[in-house]
């Protein structure tokens, strides 16, 4: 079957890129109606300018024109002696890259919708005053068509642009990922020399109490000890840690004070302590003071307030308030004596605590009416 190509004069609107007497746009018609091809070759010669038409009446024909030379728009018949027209959409098959708008004879709002999702532009009912329009019908849709395709153009740059953002991001991740673990391995290397360090210290401790013979002089040594094995034991809990920069402070004290209980002798003496302390994470800033200052409650109390193989019990509960901490430390031994100054106490214990609760910006409180309970409330430093 033969197909027709013909110069058609069209009105032209400022609006369409391709529309020209120099570049004519080339417009496929497949309609197998001669009759219709008529009435659409009027509608096109009534307006001025010009387009390209090729008729094809047939799938076959269509598809030997858009191989030789694809069109810009096309108006494609529902229904063909070869096939039906909706064999070109991209949802069935076709593989067209123009515009396409669907003709059919009687108006079907489910087929309009099947042909819009599978790939048409547009869906036309055929009628004469549907072809008189034609011509305007194909500047609309070539508007149409090429706000489609900017937007489409717009998407995927956002697309691209997207999916880069995301590649630098995964790698930026990565690197930031590197970073952290070779900083992760540099602190765990820092906490583990600092606390070899201070065994160190302690070692050189040990060996110098060796020589001496005071008694008093040595039970100062070993105390200073203690307080060097408090700070350490920061350091060696955070080198274990899967959080290096915080400190579970019911895991810490409860050690430490296992150590000074061990440290004192008092294993099978009657001596028992208590605890409350749930949830509290500290920064080494606070956990260091902190642990100095239960290092020297509870070694006052295991030394002082249970004489004579007295029996006894320390409890000890520690609170999150917002940034303060509040301890409530009590034993039931003999208490402090009434007439002893504490907060300016000779021993080096009580004096240590209030200062360390100073620069915890914080206060304490001592009361005497049954054994010994302090109360302390500092802020956490940040």
């Amino acid at each position: 079957m033969q197909t027709e190509q013909e110069p058609v004069n069209v009105k032209q609107t400022s609006k369409e890129p391709d529309i020209s007497g120099d570049r004519l746009c080339h417009i496929l018609v497949v309609e197998d109606e001669e009759p219709h091809r008529e009435l659409i070759r009027r509608g096109f010669n009534e307006c001025k300018g010009a387009f390209r038409i090729s008729f094809a009446p047939t799938l076959a024909d269509a598809r030997r024109i858009i191989a030789d030379d694809p069109p810009q728009l096309a108006f494609v018949d529902w229904l063909l002696p070869d096939g039906n027209g909706a064999e070109l959409l991209p949802g069935y098959g076709g593989v067209s890259t123009f515009p396409i708008v669907m003709m059919t004879c009687h108006g079907d709002e489910e087929l309009a919708v099947s042909l819009m999702k599978a790939g048409a532009l547009d869906y036309l009912v055929k009628s004469d005053v549907v072809f008189a329009a034609i011509a305007h019908a194909a500047e609309q849709a070539l508007r149409e068509s090429d706000h489609i395709t900017e937007r489409k153009r717009a998407e995927e740059a956002l697309k691209k642009s997207h999916d880069e953002l995301e590649q630098r991001v995964k790698e930026r991740t990565a690197q930031l990922t590197v970073l952290l673990n070779e900083r992760e391995i540099l602190v765990k290397e820092v906490h583990h020399r600092v606390k070899n360090n201070f065994q160190i210290i302690i070692s050189l401790l040990n060996l110098q109490s060796r020589y001496i013979t005071d008694e008093k002089n040595l039970n100062s040594f070993k105390e200073s000890q203690n307080r060097i094995r408090a700070m350490a034991l920061v350091h060696e809990k955070l080198y274990r840690s899967a959080d290096l920069s915080k400190l579970d402070l019911d895991n810490y004290i409860r050690f430490l004070a296992n150590n000074l209980f061990q440290f004192y002798g008092m294993a099978g003496k009657g001596i028992t302590i208590t605890m409350d302390i749930r949830d509290i994470f500290l920064t080494i800033d606070t956990a260091i003071p902190l642990g100095l200052i239960i290092n020297e409650l509870v070694s006052n109390s295991l030394k002082h307030a249970f004489p004579d193989g007295r029996n006894g019990e320390i409890s000890l509960a520690i609170r999150r308030e917002n940034a303060l901490l509040a301890i409530e430390y009590k034993d039931n031994g003999i208490g402090i004596p009434g007439d002893l100054d504490w907060r300016n106490a000779e021993s080096l214990g009580l004096r240590l605590v209030c200062t360390l609760v100073e620069q915890l910006d914080g206060t304490i409180e001592l009361d005497r009416s049954a054994g010994t309970a302090f109360t302390i409330i500092v802020k956490e430093k940040e």
